[in-house]
C-alpha cells in the first residue's frame, strides 16, 4: 500500500542555519556546495566581477540561459553570488569578514593559490576556529601528486578493453602512415589517436589530435582535430562526406557553391 506524503510546512532541512562560502570553479566544487544547498544551507558563490564563474560559458550545452550554458545553472540553483576580485585589498577584506561568519568554505584552486592570497586553511582557521574547510583537489593526498593541477589535461585509461596506438600528425596523410605503441609516446608531441578493440575487429582514427602532458600517469589534453563532424542526436556527419557529396551534386547540376553550412534540422 502506498501512503499519501504529507506536507510539512514548517519542517526546516538538516543543515537550515548554515552558511557555506563557495570559491569553488567548474563542476567538482560547484557540485559538492550544490548538495549542502539541497540540504538547506545557505549558500553564496564568490565569483570574478564582469565575467564571473568561467563555468557560465567553459561548458556548453544544447541551451542556454541569458547566455550562458544550462550545466551551470543546473549545479548552481539555489545559490547567491557575491562577485570580489581575489587580488583587491579591498575586496579580500570584505571575503575575511564573511569568512567569520561563515560554517563552511569550499575551493578547488591550484595547490597553492589560496595561500598566496591568504585564504589558505592556516589562515582562515584563525579567522574562524570553527569553520570547516572543504578543498577538492585532482589528487587529494596522493604525496607524489598531490602539488599537481587537476585539470593540467585527462587521465588516460589504458585498461578498458581498447587498445591505442598514436600516430603522429607528420604522419597524416601518407599511404602508409606510422603509428607507435603508449610505450613511445613523447611529452609535448601531437598525435592522432587510432583506437581497436582488443580482438582487432575494427581499427578506427577518431580525429582528434591530442598532446601529453604527463606520461606517469598517462595525461591528455586535445590539440586539435583532424576530421571535423556535426553532431546532432548522436548522430555524426563528417565534414569530409558533404565536400565530396556537395561537389558531386555540383557536377551533375552545374551548380557553384561557393560556400555552405550544415545545421541539424
Amino acid at each position: 500500500m502506498t501512503l499519501p506524503l504529507r506536507k510539512h510546512e514548517n519542517l526546516q532541512r538538516p543543515l537550515t542555519g548554515i552558511l557555506v562560502l563557495d570559491f569553488s570553479q567548474f563542476l567538482s566544487g560547484s557540485l559538492a556546495t550544490l548538495r549542502l544547498a539541497d540540504l538547506g544551507a545557505r549558500v553564496i558563490k564568490i565569483e570574478r566581477p564582469g565575467t564571473g564563474d568561467l563555468g557560465r560559458s567553459l561548458y556548453l550545452s544544447d541551451t542556454d540561459v541569458h547566455g550562458e550554458n544550462t550545466l551551470f545553472h543546473a549545479i548552481n540553483r539555489s545559490k547567491e553570488s557575491y562577485a570580489a576580485d581575489l587580488k583587491s585589498p579591498s575586496d579580500l577584506q570584505k571575503l575575511r569578514h564573511l569568512i567569520t561568519r561563515a560554517d563552511v568554505m569550499v575551493q578547488n584552486f591550484r595547490p597553492g593559490v589560496m595561500d598566496r592570497l591568504g585564504l589558505g586553511y592556516e589562515s582562515v582557521s584563525k579567522m574562524s576556529s570553527r569553520l570547516v574547510y572543504g578543498v577538492v583537489s585532482g589528487y587529494g593526498n596522493a604525496e607524489a601528486w598531490q602539488d599537481l593541477p587537476g585539470q593540467d589535461g585527462m587521465l588516460l585509461f589504458v585498461d578498458h578493453g581498447i587498445f591505442m596506438e598514436f600516430m603522429p600528425v607528420t604522419e597524416y596523410g601518407k599511404k602508409d602512415p606510422e603509428t607507435i605503441g603508449l610505450q613511445e609516446v613523447e611529452l609535448g608531441k601531437n598525435y592522432a589517436l587510432i583506437i581497436s578493440t582488443n580482438g582487432g575487429l575494427w581499427r578506427y582514427m577518431i580525429g582528434d589530435t591530442i598532446r601529453f602532458t604527463s606520461l606517469n600517469p598517462y595525461h591528455i589534453k586535445v590539440s586539435g582535430r583532424l576530421k571535423h563532424y556535426i553532431n546532432a542526436f548522436g548522430e555524426e556527419v563528417i565534414v569530409d562526406n558533404t565536400d565530396k557529396a556537395i561537389a558531386i551534386a555540383s557536377e551533375k547540376t552545374g551548380a557553384i557553391v561557393n560556400d555552405y553550412t550544415a545545421a541539424p534540422v
